[in-house]
């Protein structure tokens, strides 16, 4: 069973490859129960990737607001062998309802801290596949509507980085598998002759095309699509600055594709919850639409806060 962790105020760190995001979020106690967290301030500090000693990075980071005696919940990167303390995994299937019983607690100076267990499956290939992080954005998801999220089948897709899809039965998280989508995108559109180096505007029409080029053509030639990123650009047949929409396209279509298609487990499931900040939960949601699947979005943030409700 999920545990309580806190009554009042807390603080949650999101903490990952490129980022770190802390919430100082408060539970109430209201004539129906304990309240909802909300989120009274944020803070942000640079990724576990980008830091040579996390415990110092943390603190040089931390707003004003951090005091001792606030609990300090982590999850993300910060809990790999990259990180301040390597925790372990927990493996699925798993109840989405005893996520948080997996933590490392610790202390340093002066603060009580955790650090959220990863979770671990053998996905749809028949491959090992790890998470750290979202696995508190699944429990808000299952959070906001647990009535509903506790029965029956669904399909969650977490993009980012390294885009996540979750197949959840009756609470239960069954597998997920992990798509490159965000990392290839950075890579090819910073790394090479594919998008050039003007300013990007993003375009739904040319995010479309790329969408319909990798549902006709197939996944199978989407190593050679993705040159068409350059050869349509020195054809003449689409814009340098829209470039990098059309490539979206392409990484995002592939990933929807594989995601919907590529576990049996899916095959009578039309909805699909979408976690992720605002513009990404929107190119996804609009890329399900166009294959014919129906999305329901949640802010990323949302979800990880309301982990701990």
């Amino acid at each position: 069973m999920q545990e309580r962790l806190c009554i009042g105020k807390f603080v949650v760190v999101d903490w990952g490859t490129s980022q770190m995001r802390l919430y100082l979020c408060e539970n109430k106690v209201c004539g129906t129960g304990i309240s909802k967290p909300i989120i009274l301030e944020r803070g942000d500090g640079s990724g576990i990737a980008n830091v040579s000693d996390a415990e110092h990075a943390f603190f040089s980071s931390a707003p004003a607001w951090l005091t001792p005696e606030l609990p300090i919940f982590m999850s993300g990167m910060v809990g790999s062998n990259i990180g301040w303390l390597s925790t372990p995994y927990m493996s699925c299937p798993l109840p989405i309802s005893d996520i948080l019983l997996g933590r490392t607690c610790f202390n340093s100076r002066n603060h009580t801290l955790s650090i959220q267990h990863g979770l671990s499956c053998k996905n749809a290939l028949q491959m090992p596949d790890f998470m750290r992080g979202e696995e508190l954005q699944i429990l808000g998801w299952y959070n906001s509507n647990p009535e509903q999220h506790s029965k029956g089948r669904h399909l969650l897709c977490l993009p980012g980085t390294h885009s996540k899809w979750v197949y959840v039965e009756d609470g239960i998280i069954l597998s997920f598998t992990t798509g490159l989508s965000g990392e290839l995108f950075d890579i090819l559109s910073t790394h090479s002759v594919l998008t050039g180096q003007s300013s990007i505007s993003d375009d739904y029409e040319e995010f479309e095309r790329g969408l319909n080029m990798i549902e006709r053509i197939g996944g199978s030639s989407f190593i050679h699509l993705l040159f068409s990123t350059r050869s349509l650009q020195l054809a003449g047949e689409l814009e340098q600055n829209y470039s990098a929409s059309y490539l979206s396209g392409l990484l995002i279509g592939a990933d929807i594709l594989a995601g919907i298609h590529g576990n049996d487990f899916v095959s009578n499931v039309v909805t699909v919850h979408v976690v992720a900040n605002d513009k990404l939960s929107n190119w996804y949601a609009h890329g399900l639409e166009y294959v014919g699947c129906s999305a329901v979005k949640m802010s990323a943030e949302d979800a990880c806060v309301l982990a701990y409700v």
